[in-house]
């Protein structure tokens, strides 16, 4: 086993054990311990802004709109921060409008924001949709859903299955890749992943997530958890190889260096962030 891999792992052991005793703190009734893993989990999606936001002047040189983007990105998330601080007993129909339209305005105002910055150049404003469309329906919307589900009540259990999901599909896709890997899945993008390695991590995460999937609900019928099981891994591998297109696209190997033998904080939560605005889908049908 070389250095560099027993890096990766030290590394991931670290963040993930620090990952779940937050989560768990989130779902403490101890009201210090709730707002303790709420300013943790802000800070590193306000990290990942920034990482976003430094990929985004590699990409486009313009130091003005990197600045732009990141205080467009915190509206929804200071937003969710008031109301459950401000109104922690609001019911879920009024929370979830509330989050929805944080999202929508959100997105007007960085429609907006483009279009300005490019001073109504139709070329320039493709040029910067090609960047913050895939940017902002991912990491931004995919943070916002996060902090959403974070503050729901009775979510701990559906984190810790989206994370065993995640992990599975990318531990498998990784090794079986690495050691049987032959064709190329989208080498343009992301030349290290492979067809074999997809195919394992999803026949691998479908497998475990189907099995335990009674940590969650009991109620749905066999073939919905079958084709949630499916949408999660895919989400999980979109948004790894979205990550990798805007890395392409800012001529980085890498979104930053805070996780040794990862890279960026986004190079680790890309899968998570993906897959939790699905998962905001779920919970509201559920309770609804």
């Amino acid at each position: 086993m070389n250095s560099e891999l027993i890096t990766r792992i030290k590394t991931a052991v670290i963040f993930v054990a620090i990952y779940l005793l937050f989560l768990l703190a989130a779902s403490s009734e101890t009201l210090w311990l709730k707002y303790t893993s709420y300013f943790v989990f802000s800070s590193l999606i306000v990290i990942s802004f920034y990482e976003l936001s430094k990929l985004s002047l590699h990409a486009l040189k313009d130091k003005r709109f990197s600045a732009v983007l990141f205080l467009i990105l915190l509206i929804p998330i200071v937003n969710l921060l008031y109301v459950e601080i401000m109104h922690p007993d609001i019911s879920l129909l009024k929370s979830s409008v509330f989050f929805l339209s944080s999202i929508f305005i959100t997105g007007f105002v960085l429609i907006f924001a483009i279009y300005v910055s490019s001073r109504f150049k139709f070329s320039t404003a493709i040029e910067l949709f090609r960047f913050f469309l895939p940017a902002y329906l991912h990491i931004g919307i995919g943070a916002s859903s996060f902090l959403y589900l974070l503050f729901l009540p009775d979510t701990f259990s559906l984190f810790i299955w989206l994370t065993l999901i995640v992990a599975v599909a990318d531990s498998s896709a990784y090794f079986v890749g690495k050691k049987f890997g032959k064709t190329p899945l989208i080498p343009v993008i992301s030349p290290n992943k492979t067809i074999e390695g997809l195919a394992a991590g999803i026949i691998c995460s479908v497998f475990v997530g189907f099995m335990t999937f009674s940590l969650l609900t009991e109620s749905l019928p066999v073939l919905c958890i079958l084709v949630f099981c499916l949408i999660v891994p895919f989400s999980a591998l979109i948004g790894d190889l979205n990550v990798s297109y805007l890395k392409r696209l800012a001529d980085v190997k890498d979104t930053g260096s805070i996780l040794p033998g990862h890279g960026g904080l986004l190079d680790r939560i890309d899968a998570i962030l993906a897959t939790t605005i699905w998962m905001v889908f779920f919970v509201l049908f559920q309770g609804m």
